[in-house]
């Protein structure tokens, strides 16, 4: 669809371009006549071309192709904004699109949540278990994958997200607790792409 009416453009810009240089040759013509005629020394009637001469139908061509050329220029400027328009529409379509992803992502992080923290406990059931290794390979078929994060690793604002902060012997800055794991995928161009940051308690170091 963008092909076609950017091909559609160019055609009707070529189509201005050849009317153009032939209403100038036109134009060209005629002044070369007027410039031969012979001046009117009042003892004879200049004789006046006839209304059906060839001259004066070529200046009636001229004038329909002066009268297209303005047509063209104006579906030019409707065609101008009809792209505007569909462009801005396939913007929104892509970040409509885009939003229910996110939504439908993170409501599959959340059931991954709830499926790893059920599977911690004693009462665990194979089905559960099941259900929680066959959503892993559903994201992991899809290229999403966990963000790699461990105690005592350095908080990286790209990566993580700051839930709260308090006193610890580790180093100011570093992850002191993990309270939710963090997903991302790769676009094409091979950058990270975070779906959802970690949640993490980072360190304020010691107070002395």
């Amino acid at each position: 669809m963008n092909t076609d009416i950017y091909l559609l453009s160019l055609s009707l810009l070529l189509y201005i371009m050849v009317v153009i240089v032939i209403v100038s040759l036109f134009r060209g013509k005629k002044n070369k006549e007027d410039s031969a005629k012979p001046v009117d020394t009042g003892t004879r009637p200049v004789d006046n071309k006839p209304s059906g001469s060839p001259f004066n139908k070529l200046l009636d061509s001229s004038s329909q192709i002066s009268g297209q050329i303005q047509d063209a220029a104006n579906g030019l400027e409707k065609l101008r904004f009809d792209l505007q328009d569909f462009s801005a529409t396939n913007w929104n379509q892509m970040k409509a699109v885009e939003s229910k992803y996110y939504r439908l992502a993170d409501n599959i992080f959340l059931l991954l949540d709830y499926l790893e923290d059920f599977t911690k406990q004693e009462t665990k059931s194979e089905e559960t278990e099941w259900i929680y290794q066959k959503t892993l390979r559903i994201i992991h078929d899809e290229n999403i994958a966990e963000i790699k994060l461990a105690v005592g690793d350095k908080f990286d604002p790209n990566r993580h997200n700051n839930v709260k902060s308090r006193e610890s012997d580790m180093p100011a800055g570093s992850v002191v607790e993990i309270l939710r794991k963090g997903y991302y995928t790769k676009g094409q161009s091979g950058k990270e792409i975070i779906l959802r940051h970690a949640d993490v308690v980072v360190s304020q170091g010691m107070n002395k």
